[in-house]
């Protein structure tokens, strides 16, 4: 397992980083074989989910967003593309509340409905779900749609019955083969308990009480306590970092990770790494205690403001895993939008500056068959690209600026 190959998919749009125009349903693959490990990281330019297979027919969905083709949620219209029943799902993860990690939860737990649903256990406090209420009433950050996917996923799963599964440090979830090649696991890094209990002070702090006055919530900070997956299968090891920050604190974050004694000793060969590629997700033993020489490192881009990765950030990664991979380009500042004369006039005299973000998910497949394979191989549809490619993009457009 110490190469990689990869290629192109044919679907592909041959502007390399350049999205094909076609929903994730089009997409030209083949589902994996019983025996064989995927880990596909499906993302637009605003969003992402990754979709694991963990063998004999078991999927596992982290996060969801949406295809804008279809305005399904993407892992299902990529289970569809490969003929894979959402019946499949053994479990779905929200890691945390973003809008860009949320959109069409719901829709994937309707679909979904012989997987368990894993969560961090702030979804089962009685202060977070009054900060979720206190939300609703006025969304007051980027999340707050978000919150409210969160809200109608909590109501539909307690219609049901159906239990939510909590996230806790270096907790295992789910385990299936017991004894087989193939015998998966599925651990919980975090939130540390020290982040968790920072986040219930912060929302009983922001929580209004009755004829309080509302007040703006700056400390709630969902990727203090985001979820981190690792997928162990057989002898191999998948490390999935959604979007938990590092701030030099053992008793928060990665660092908290990496002092834990009680996660999986393998280290892993695959890499979501956190936060988009952004350095207040970075921590340089992660790299070196957690991963094995050389591993598969795949990103999703986020193109709002501060766009991510930024240049510093694709070297950095690239310099520790030259296999680097991103979902999609990250948007232009200035790409265009067709607009009548009199609608120009009004933007301009607002000072409105609309951008066009291609919301089309590209998708980067690994797969590995142990026993079979000697390598990993990584395939690219809609415009996904080596992370190297994404920088020489951003360099072209910063000239053409």
């Amino acid at each position: 397992m110490d190469r990689t190959r990869y290629t192109r998919s044919a679907s592909e749009s041959r502007t390399v980083g350049v999205s094909a125009q076609m929903g994730i349903s089009n997409l030209q693959s083949n589902p994996p074989a019983a025996d064989e490990i995927e880990v596909s990281l499906i993302g637009p330019n605003i969003g992402e989910c990754v979709v694991v297979h963990v063998g004999d027919n078991r999927w596992i969905i982290v996060d969801s967003c949406l295809d804008d083709q279809s305005g399904r949620p993407a892992a299902l219209a990529y289970l569809e593309a490969l003929n894979v029943s959402p019946q499949s799902v053994v479990l779905v993860v929200a890691t945390h509340w973003h809008d860009d990690h949320i959109r069409g939860l719901v829709q994937i737990l309707e679909a979904c409905d012989n997987a368990s649903f894993c969560a961090s256990p702030l979804m089962n406090e009685l202060e977070f779900m009054s900060a979720i209420c206190a939300y609703n009433k006025e969304p007051l950050t980027a999340s707050g749609s978000g919150v409210q996917e969160l809200y109608r996923a909590t109501e539909y799963l307690a219609r049901l019955g159906r239990p939510i599964v909590r996230a806790l440090e270096s907790r295992m979830i789910r385990r299936w083969g017991d004894g087989q090649p193939m015998q998966s696991e599925i651990w919980t890094l975090s939130p540390s308990d020290e982040g968790f209990n920072r986040f219930i002070a912060s929302a009983k702090r922001i929580t209004p009480t009755a004829k309080q006055t509302q007040h703006r919530a700056p400390l709630i900070l969902p990727n203090d306590t985001s979820v981190v997956l690792q997928v162990v299968i057989g002898q191999v090891s998948v490390l999935l970092g959604a979007d938990l920050e590092e701030s030099g604190d053992a008793r928060f974050g990665w660092s908290a990770i990496l002092g834990s004694q009680g996660k999986p000793a393998i280290k892993s060969q695959v890499f979501k790494v956190p936060h988009h590629g952004s350095s207040n997700g970075h921590h340089p033993d992660v790299w070196s205690k957690m991963l094995s020489p050389d591993p598969i490192a795949v990103l999703a881009p986020y193109s709002r403001s501060p766009r991510l990765p930024q240049n510093s950030d694709i070297d950095r990664i690239v310099a520790l895993a030259p296999k680097s991979f991103s979902s999609s380009i990250v948007a232009s500042k200035r790409a265009k939008i067709s607009r009548a004369p009199d609608v120009e006039r009004i933007l301009q005299d607002f000072g409105l500056n609309l951008q066009k973000i291609n919301l089309t998910p590209g998708v980067v497949q690994a797969r590995f068959a142990p026993g079979r394979s000697a390598e990993w191989s990584v395939e690219l549809f809609n415009g996904a690209l080596p992370l190297t490619s994404l920088k020489q993009l951003s360099g072209r457009r910063n000239q053409g600026a």
